[in-house]
């Protein structure tokens, strides 16, 4: 989950993981990824974060309501909304 090999190299990775690294983090630890994220949202206003308070609050967003394709204007159904 975005090794590095030195200080630098560490230092110029998101601080947020990819969407499979998050699954399986999710997958093995089970969180609740809206909670975490708003949690991150908190934090990151509070230290004045700007750049990764506009990310996290992006995805919480994206994952806790609706969703439009803007591409297509279709709506996107979230994956608890999925049949078996």
């Amino acid at each position: 989950m975005n090794g590095a090999s030195h200080l630098q190299e560490s230092d110029s990775h998101p601080l947020h993981l990819c969407p499979v690294c998050l699954r399986k983090l999710q997958f093995s630890i089970e969180f609740d990824i809206i909670s975490r994220y708003g949690q991150l949202l908190s934090f990151y206003q509070r230290v004045g974060f700007d750049m990764d308070e506009r990310w996290i609050g992006n995805r919480l967003e994206w994952i806790s309501d609706d969703q439009v394709d803007r591409r297509t204007g279709d709506k996107v159904t979230a994956p608890s909304e999925l049949s078996d």
